[in-house]
């Protein structure tokens, strides 16, 4: 706004109407459904909607924004959606009927700016302000201004790079209020995901409000159909009415049960995986909010390099489990990330899980620097010292039951090294089986049998990855993804299903080659020394675990 048409535009501003600002109100609440007042009139600070596809979020967000803009003096409401033009389509031109609706006189009672894309309330100075957020510029300048309301439209379509910049550099520090609205997707993370989901710890039901303990976030719920089932809605809310029942006719007509993944994304706002496009079934949790294939156990620091491996569990009575296999699964790259995954089953365990103990991803792993991340920096002087007192990673686990890797490109020249000058055998892995391995692993995901690290390179390969159509029409790898740690959950799998056929040949499980990894760890410190080695054993998140 220009400076004389900021001057111009204060000398109008009254002091806010109560009774008009409550007419208005009343107005405008009357037109809402029950969940979407709730919404409208939740007044915590932070607050998040998770609605099914129809249900009026984006309405509700609309009337909260203009209800703020009447009753307050000089209020800052800012939204957002993916980018500027679809908020525009998602909120200017039903800004503009709203307005209408309510009688005020465009040009007069309110202003439109067509070029920024803000409202200014003429009798209270308010402004309601549209953005896109499609780059970090884009938000960059949002930044320094105190917002009464922040409204964040489409929650689950953001990069969740650049929501985290806004929610936490940009906005965050200076907005009173937050909202996040949108419909379930299919990647089940972010921070849009933590916020609307059962089972967060951010995460508190609006309707529990006072009878469970108060949480970071007020959440919403609700869905199409649960409107459609009010009484009287064919009279109150015709659009919506309409709206689900040319989605029941969708429903027939793509033969989608009710636990088809769009289905359950898009009409019952609940997060789940796509497992037509996704290549692993994985789930971190259920839809109760439950782990299911995430687990986030306590770190030991083990071995005389202290390295950082996840708890395994004992018995349900307490006792130590004696029969641990574990299993390497090693990916190579050399421009790509070099990947090394551990896992661990017992062969007593009924269930027979598979925990993912340790994750390791770092690009330019060559001979030398794998054999030092597995037996320490003596691999380097004195090849007998080392395998005789490993320290590394077989320090801290003991030798692995097997150890695999795949042997492409310069996979089989790396294997050979470490065979014929450290001593490290590392078998490779049955490339035209890929196909055969990822219905193994698929398998065990979907019935809960695969735990992976939370956070870890795995867990989120796992859920992000997705098959990409070849010229043909048939789903093949995207190799644009990044896959290398569950490329070596593939290997790692496969290889303890010829482990537990040889159990059942010979009832008894393979000797293990070392002692139990989790006795009591070397009390020496390690020395670092510094210099290229550093990234396997320090504190850098990308050597396992950060601490």
């Amino acid at each position: 706004m220009k400076p004389h048409e900021r001057v111009k535009t204060e000398r109008r501003v009254l002091s806010p109407d109560d009774a008009w600002a409550d007419a208005l109100d009343a107005k405008m609440l009357a037109a809402c459904h029950g969940w979407q007042v709730s919404l409208i009139e939740d007044e915590h600070r932070r607050v998040s909607a998770l609605v099914g596809r129809g249900g009026g979020k984006t309405t509700a967000l609309c009337v909260r924004g203009v209800r703020k803009c009447v009753k307050r003096r000089r209020a800052h409401v800012l939204y957002f959606a993916t980018t500027r033009m679809r908020a525009k389509e998602l909120i200017w031109y039903p800004l503009k009927d709203l307005c209408d609706r309510l009688g005020l006189v465009s040009g007069k009672d309110v202003l439109f700016n067509e070029t920024e894309l803000r409202c200014t309330f003429s009798r209270t100075g308010s402004v309601y302000q549209l953005s896109g957020m499609s780059d970090l510029a884009e938000i960059e300048k949002w930044r320094g201004t105190t917002y009464d309301e922040v409204q964040i439209d489409e929650g689950a379509s953001h990069r969740h790079e650049l929501l985290d910049v806004l929610l936490y550099q940009v906005i965050g520090p200076r907005a009173k209020v937050i909202l996040i609205v949108g419909t379930a997707g299919h990647i089940l993370s972010g921070t849009f995901y933590d916020v609307s989901r059962p089972g967060s710890d951010k995460h508190r039901a609006y309707a529990d409000r006072g009878r469970a303990p108060d949480a970071a976030w007020s959440s919403h719920h609700w869905t199409l159909e649960m409107v459609y089932n009010l009484p009287d809605a064919a009279k109150k809310y015709p659009a919506m009415v309409e709206l689900w029942e040319l989605r029941l006719q969708e429903f027939a007509d793509n033969k989608w049960s009710p636990d088809h993944p769009i289905r359950k994304r898009e009409d019952a706002a609940i997060w789940a995986l796509d497992d037509t496009s996704m290549i692993y079934q994985y789930r971190a949790r259920l839809d109760d909010g439950a782990p299911w294939n995430e687990w986030d156990p306590p770190r030991d620091e083990l071995g005389p390099d202290r390295v950082s491996i996840a708890r395994l569990p004992n018995k349900p009575d307490g006792s130590p489990v004696e029969d641990w296999l574990y299993a390497l699964g090693i990916d190579h790259g050399s421009r790509d990330a070099f990947a090394l995954n551990v896992f661990a089953v017992s062969p007593s365990d009924p269930d027979r899980i598979i925990y993912h103990l340790y994750c390791f991803e770092q690009p330019q792993m060559y001979a030398r620097r794998i054999a030092v991340l597995l037996l320490g920096k003596l691999a380097e002087t004195d090849i007998d010292a080392a395998h005789a007192n490993p320290a590394g990673l077989i320090g801290a686990i003991g030798w692995p039951t097997g150890m695999v890797s795949d042997s492409l490109q310069l996979g089989q020249n790396i294997l050979d090294e470490l065979s014929q000058v450290y001593g490290i055998t590392i078998a490779p892995a049955d490339q035209k089986g890929k196909m055969s391995s990822i219905e193994l692993v698929n398998g065990d995901l979907v019935d809960g049998r695969i735990k992976i690290l939370k956070g870890s390179a795995l867990a989120e390969q796992l859920e992000n990855l997705q098959w990409k159509k070849d010229e043909y029409g048939f789903p093949r790898e995207d190799k644009g993804q990044s896959n290398h740690s569950a490329d070596t959950l593939c290997y790692g799998r496969r290889l303890l299903a010829h482990l537990f056929e040889n159990i059942g040949a010979t009832d008894k499980p393979p000797p293990k080659h070392a002692r139990d990894p989790f006795e009591e760890a070397a009390a020496q410190e390690p020395d670092f020394g510094g210099g290229e080695y550093e990234i396997l054993f320090g504190d850098s998140d990308r050597s396992g675990w950060a601490r």
